[in-house]
């Protein structure tokens, strides 16, 4: 979403809106590894405050709170599949898909 506003006599003033509301540098430094991954999957976002593992039916199957800016995620007893990562931070929210094997 563009927004462009322009005052008489003033240059016109343009902003741009992600309209999921994800700060695309937060989006791009968030590293998740191995994917596809069986027993742990690492994650790593500076600024991390929780990361949430969501399956295809929209269930939690795991919460953790991160000490650091390093997580990793215990997929021990998961049917293998497709998740989706929510990452926390205190810039926002981003999320990654993560093949369980």
């Amino acid at each position: 979403l563009m927004l462009s506003i322009t005052s008489q006599g003033h240059k016109p003033w343009h902003h741009r809106f992600n309209s999921l509301g994800i700060d695309e540098a937060l989006d791009a430094s968030a590293e998740v590894y191995p994917n596809p991954a069986n027993s742990n999957c690492n994650v790593r976002c500076s600024g991390m405050r929780q990361l949430t593992l969501v399956n295809s039916l929209g269930q939690t199957v795991r919460t953790i709170t991160p000490a650091s800016d390093n997580a990793t995620l215990d997929l021990q007893g998961l049917d293998a599949g497709i998740y989706i990562i929510r990452i926390a931070t205190d810039r926002g929210t981003s999320t990654r898909k993560l093949m369980v094997l």
